[in-house]
């Protein structure tokens, strides 16, 4: 009896140490995405579409998923994305990323 509580109370421990270090973990995940607001300029279907930015700054984006008319040309985005996430191909083209309508 005695074992199988110390063991119980062994797992419990390495269980939250665990879920712990998870959560550090997402943390750090997380704080590295930044995001762009701006408004959608051009929709080139199936490939990207084109934010610009309050300060006229053009984006091409990636977005996952079928994005078919889920947006309009003026429609209010925010963009999130990763740094490192550009694709090489311009330094304002942004794949993986993740668009919401506002």
């Amino acid at each position: 009896m005695k074992i199988q509580k110390y063991v119980k109370k062994d797992i419990i421990k390495v269980t939250s140490i665990l879920i712990l270090l998870l959560g550090l973990l997402t943390i750090l995940y997380l704080s590295e995405i930044q995001s762009i607001s701006g408004y959608v300029v051009q929709i080139n279907y199936p490939n990207n579409i084109a934010i610009k930015d309050e300060f006229e700054n053009v984006y091409w984006i990636k977005p996952f998923g079928d994005f078919e008319d889920k947006y309009e040309i003026g429609d209010e985005v925010k963009v999130y994305y990763y740094p490192n996430s550009e694709d090489g191909s311009n330094e304002n083209t942004l794949s993986h990323s993740i668009v919401f309508s506002r």
